[in-house]
């Protein structure tokens, strides 16, 4: 799905920064246009208003300077990109010393949150595997049933799928460990 015309032309004014009024309002535009996604991830990572503040403004400074740096980046969903880079501020700024909410309150993340973390787990996982991934545990097919849509045998699925697995765990625990 394409930027919508109104994104773009904000996230083109920051970028170009030649009219400093020009980015500033643009960054302004998208930092009230989503700054209740951005409060929403942070606060429901760091159960903490002091550190949701932060993340808030180390988000944008951040975002902001990746753009400049990748003006030609591709682009497919800001929200999405926003809130990668929401996670990644409040996990950063966890492992500078903050302390996250604790692990053991029962706290439930919400649907927006859950499923960029998954997206992101997705992407350390080569394409295949990926697929391999797809095919067995979200679409439900066996391994024999992926492997023909694959064209690949069982049990080459079946390493594939253990192997993606294991990655995506050891990231999980990387990223527990920094909340704790």
């Amino acid at each position: 799905m394409p930027l919508d015309p109104d994104e773009q032309r904000l996230i083109e004014r920051l970028v170009q920064g030649t009219d400093i009024d020009a980015a500033s309002n643009a960054l302004a535009m998208l930092m009230e246009r989503y700054k209740r996604l951005v409060y929403a991830i942070a606060f429901d990572l760091a159960r903490d208003q002091s550190l949701a503040d932060d993340v808030f403004q180390e988000t944008f400074v951040r975002l902001t300077m990746w753009l400049r740096r990748h003006p030609d980046a591709r682009i497919e969903s800001f929200p999405r990109l926003l809130a990668a880079f929401v996670r990644r501020t409040t996990l950063e700024l966890a492992r500078a010393g903050r302390r996250l909410h604790p692990l053991e309150d029962p706290v439930v993340e919400s649907a927006v949150v859950e499923q960029i973390y998954a997206s992101e787990l997705l992407e350390l996982v080569p394409p295949q595997a990926r697929k391999v991934l797809e095919l067995t545990l979200i679409r439900g097919l066996s391994s024999q049933e992926a492997g023909i849509a694959l064209q690949l045998s069982p049990q080459n699925v079946r390493v594939i799928k253990h192997r993606a697995i294991r990655l995506i765990r050891e990231q999980q625990n990387r990223d527990l460990a920094a909340l704790q």
